[in-house]
């Protein structure tokens, strides 16, 4: 499974090409989309929409109460999704950060050059306190401020190497390297 998501339904998105809807009061798959290529990325839009990426550089927004595609873009392949209100966020496969409208897919936003360039944006964490949250292969994490997309700071290098994960905790962002560290940066004071 190439990504699952929690909204109040449960989404997951596989390798095979397949996105899949779960009951899970009975633990079992209850729906199948089939996407264009393998899936490398997945973020709930609102509770019957689900915004998915594949391989291809296919993003693609699905109705879920009709498995019916409602948008679709091509563009570079992405690796990351997150939806801030009414705006999806997503990390590509070059290094950059582009922010779309979630109704229509839109750009409104290309955050260029906050990672290395050619090294992908592999995670994307929102806080509730209207703090975005970028990782890379390149090894460094960016805080953004969610409704601007202004960048307030870049950790570089964070990790040794590929940073993975992220996650927001009251004032702090956790992240987590393929080099085994598990770092807590203070955010209140960014």
């Amino acid at each position: 499974v190439a990504s699952v998501a929690f909204h109040d339904k449960l989404a997951s998105a596989s390798t095979d090409g397949t996105l899949k809807l779960w009951d899970l009061a009975c633990a079992r798959s209850s729906r199948t989309i089939q996407l264009t290529e393998a899936a490398t990325a997945l973020a709930w839009v609102d509770a019957s929409v689900v915004c998915c990426a594949a391989a291809d550089g296919a993003v693609s927004t699905f109705d879920v109460r009709c498995d019916e595609s409602v948008v679709r873009y091509d563009a570079s392949p992405t690796c990351a999704l997150c939806v801030v209100g009414d705006r999806i966020v997503a990390g590509l496969e070059d290094g950059n950060v582009v922010v779309r409208d979630a109704r229509d897919l839109s750009e409104l936003d290309c955050i260029d050059a906050i990672h290395q360039l050619g090294a992908p944006v592999c995670a994307i964490a929102k806080s509730s306190s209207g703090l975005l949250a970028t990782a890379s292969d390149d090894c460094s994490v960016c805080l953004l401020d969610a409704a601007t997309s202004k960048l307030l700071r870049r950790y570089v290098p964070l990790h040794t190497d590929y940073v993975r994960g992220l996650a927001f905790c009251q004032d702090s962002l956790l992240t987590a390297g393929w080099d085994g560290h598990l770092f807590r940066l203070n955010t209140a004071t960014s």
